[in-house]
């Protein structure tokens, strides 16, 4: 666990069993990590990541959020004032809930969309259901929009 009050933190190359890192002010940085569960908070900054964690939740009030899960896992990821964006592994099977209240969400063409509405998306491999080992994500911003790649 690492937290500060005002600084970036960064986590590289690293395996956890449970985790936490968090910030009031400053980015957060999470490359290469694995773990069970794994928490990530700021209050003012963007979070970075490219990780495979069976649970992880990242959040930030004013910032945005690049992630790039690896493997299968739960992701819950929130920013109230930012954008998020989400890079897929495509040999995963994966499901991703998006929304946002504010903006626009935006899907690479070779993903298949289940579900759309104007301020929520769900994203879903045809593999998803039978699955054993599955991606899945939900993704949600107050004002911003989100990007699934």
């Amino acid at each position: 666990d690492a937290e500060t009050a005002n600084g970036r933190i960064t986590l590289e190359d690293t395996e956890v069993e449970e985790g936490s890192i968090s910030t009031q002010n400053g980015r957060l940085e999470i490359i290469n990590v694995k773990g069970k569960t794994f928490t990530g908070t700021t209050d003012n900054g963007s979070i970075r990541g490219k990780m495979s964690c069976e649970r992880a939740e990242l959040k930030t009030d004013n910032g945005s959020i690049r992630i790039a899960p690896k493997e299968k896992g739960e992701y819950e990821i929130e920013t109230d004032m930012g954008s998020i964006s989400i890079d897929i592994d495509r040999h995963v099977p994966y499901h991703i809930e998006a929304r946002t209240d504010m903006g626009k969400i935006r899907v690479a063409p070779d993903l298949e969309i289940a579900s759309k509405e104007k301020h929520c998306i769900i994203v879903e491999s045809a593999t998803f259901a039978e699955a054993e080992e599955k991606l899945s994500i939900d993704a949600k911003t107050d004002m911003g929009s989100i990007r699934i790649e």
